[in-house]
């Protein structure tokens, strides 16, 4: 998709243009429907989040091979109507942009970098404490911070930042001053030139 279509894509992304309430609390993911990222734990925590937040929906930005069996689990638990999967987009920060609370349920992890893209929208996050995410996400800091496959906590952690307004705003103001301090190009370029310069002083004493 050439530069051009993203923007128009970006505009034309919207509540109005996705059917999706104005004044919904839209609860979202971005990731691939696959076994690692956890969609199946994402529906049973909107599930459960359905009838304490009469104006919650979700979103899963993404598409994947378990994709018939979370839209079966969909309608098992009598999600349809309030909740989106909108298949595989060219800018799927354009969806993110309209959450109001982010996800990242994943079983396992290397990275996570949906997690730097959430902290530069400023989205509260919710992620589980596996693999590398802990590195980018401190409990109680920048977000919060649960078990794998434990949907209570993650029901807890969504609704503590849904209804305490000072953890809410605490943890996007630290998130996005970490992605801001941590993901900068030019800290990155210049870490990355003084280490080439190292390695090859290192290189010519030998």
């Amino acid at each position: 998709m050439e530069a051009v279509d993203k923007e128009v894509e970006l505009s034309i992304v919207s509540r109005v243009s996705l059917n999706i309430p104005e004044n919904a609390y839209l609860i979202g993911m971005v990731g691939r429907i696959s076994r690692q990222k956890a969609p199946d734990v994402f529906i049973h925590v909107a599930a459960a989040l359905k009838n304490i937040l009469p104006d919650a929906y979700f979103m899963i930005v993404g598409d994947g091979e378990q994709r018939a069996d979370i839209e079966r689990l969909i309608r098992n638990e009598g999600l349809e109507g309030r909740i989106m999967i909108t298949g595989w987009v060219d800018n799927p920060i354009a969806y993110a942009c309209l959450f109001n609370q982010a996800l990242l349920l994943s079983r396992w992890e290397g990275f996570g970098l949906v997690l730097a893209e959430y902290m530069k929208l400023e989205k509260p996050i919710v992620a589980t404490n596996v693999d590398a995410i802990p590195d980018l996400i401190t409990d109680y800091e920048n977000g919060l911070l649960v078990e794998a496959d434990n949907v209570d906590q993650a029901v807890e952690a969504v609704y503590k930042l849904y209804n305490d307004h000072i953890s809410r705003e605490k943890v996007i103001k630290n998130g996005s001053m970490r992605v801001n301090a941590f993901f900068n190009v030019s800290r990155v370029a210049n870490e990355h030139e003084r280490l080439i310069v190292k390695l090859c002083e290192q290189g010519d004493k030998k």
